[in-house]
């Protein structure tokens, strides 16, 4: 996507401080900003379109665009997050290069080269003006594992050429057709199956007590005392004594002790049950049927595929 005035040249940055002070201290300008750029004729203006990612998940939209200035180039959308449909609590502004989007043929809707879940990793963006340290550092931060390493730029300080992320040449697909210079463009999709994996309860340990009730026998060896009467004579010596003479009434008790059993209950803790949980590794083959798009080529020199 490439910027320009009406003119097909810059004018009238000395209409606007803040475009001169922008665009002076940085190549990257929000085009809101910008009074004398516009998007190109026969670019549509994504500006207030709807974001979807790859899996299908609508999660924003498109607030502005960040253009590089020298290169007459968008470089970046700042999308608004929407923080209800990505768990985030609020709205977050995050900006996405342009060559990591693409647009819909049929909808006014960007679509995302990745998933939902990607989303949630670019850092929150806050508008303010780009000095070139912090354009560098910006890059940097969107375009790791691209083909350009800031060491090797040009000396004209270019930082974007040959890094993919950064190419908007298959941003657009059909809907650039417009333009005569523009090629036609049918972007060939195919589905990959993404495999994850996630935690679910597969059956559970229970331990339940419960009280039983058993009867029990016990021999128990008892003493009791027994009494035995035995007679025997006075003799004539005793009896002259005359101490046991007295005739009358006389009564003597002698108690006899028995053990009884006495029994009680008590609890007494027998044996402890210990569960442990291990993991045990296994595999499960996963199918899908997975659908890709074929074109034919016909009346032209190319391949089928």
């Amino acid at each position: 996507m490439s910027t320009r005035d009406g003119n097909d040249r810059h004018v009238g940055y000395d209409e606007t401080t803040r475009t001169m002070d922008t665009v002076s201290r940085g190549r990257l300008a929000h085009l809101d900003d910008l009074d004398d750029f516009k998007v190109a004729d026969g670019e549509p203006d994504i500006r207030g379109w709807s974001v979807r990612t790859s899996d299908d998940r609508e999660v924003g939209e498109v607030k502005d665009l960040v253009v590089d200035c020298g290169a007459m180039k968008v470089r970046y959308m700042e999308v608004e997050l929407d923080g209800k449909a990505l768990d985030l609590g609020e709205d977050r502004h995050v900006l996405v290069p342009i060559g990591a989007a693409r647009l819909n043929d049929d909808e006014d809707v960007v679509v995302l080269g990745g998933p939902a879940a990607e989303m949630l990793g670019l850092p929150a963006y806050r508008r303010d003006a780009m000095s070139p340290d912090r354009e560098r550092t910006l890059r940097d931060t969107y375009g790791r594992g691209g083909a350009v390493d800031a060491r090797t730029a040009r000396a004209d300080g270019d930082l974007y050429d040959g890094d993919g992320r950064f190419d908007d040449r298959s941003f657009f697909g059909a809907r650039r057709s417009g333009r005569e210079d523009a090629p036609y463009v049918m972007t060939r999709s195919e589905e990959e199956l993404a495999i994850g994996k996630r935690q679910v309860e597969d059956g559970a340990v229970e331990l339940r007590k419960t009280v039983e009730t058993e009867q029990v026998r016990r021999t128990v060896a008892l003493a009791h005392e027994e009494a035995t009467v035995a007679r025997r004579p006075i003799s004539a010596e005793d009896a002259a004594r005359g101490d046991r003479t007295v005739i009358g009434e006389r009564e003597i008790r002698v108690p006899l002790m028995a053990e009884e059993v006495v029994t009680d209950k008590r609890v007494v803790p027998k044996e402890e049950l210990v569960i442990r949980k291990h993991v045990v590794q296994g595999e499960q083959v996963v199918e899908a049927d997975l659908r890709r798009e074929r074109v034919d080529v016909d009346g032209a020199d190319g391949g089928t595929r």
